[in-house]
């Protein structure tokens, strides 16, 4: 899956004669870095594995218990590209598993945010409310988010 990320979220990315990836270039979106070395990038889930099971589900409108997934459903998160991003590995690893009430990206905050919910929404994930108020006041400065 590693590499799938990266040529999809690459430019110019070459691969060598036993698929390896050879070169490239990167932008990693939470620090604005451009790199060129795919060693020097993790590839983050954009909701952390362990959020996703502190979160709980939504059922019915409200969350219920921590999220409790069989072996097959988190193999089908732990593998979605679209919870996937290539990023520098020393802002992923300052991120670790924390949500927006704790950890945000020096940049684009109004698209990370706006990534987190579409994969919380996806997966049918609550927020805490200290998530819940550090996303809203993310938001309530993006442009084309404000509430009339």
């Amino acid at each position: 899956m590693r590499d799938r990320i990266l040529i999809e979220q690459g430019r110019s990315v070459r691969q060598g004669d036993d698929c390896a990836i050879t070169d490239g270039t990167w932008l990693s979106s939470y620090d604005g870095a451009t790199v060129t070395d795919s060693s020097d990038l993790d590839i983050d889930h954009m909701v952390p594995l362990a959020e996703v099971m502190r979160s709980g589900r939504i059922v019915d409108g409200r969350r219920v218990g921590p999220r409790n997934w069989s072996e097959a459903e988190r193999q089908r998160y732990a593998n979605d590209p679209a919870v996937l991003i290539a990023v520098t590995a020393a802002t992923n690893r300052s991120k670790g598993d924390q949500d927006p009430a704790h950890w945000l990206p020096e940049r684009d905050r109004c698209g990370y945010v706006r990534h987190w919910l579409e994969v919380k929404h996806r997966y049918k994930l609550s927020a805490d409310p200290d998530e819940a108020e550090a996303i809203a006041n993310v938001l309530a400065n993006c442009p084309g988010d404000q509430r009339e």
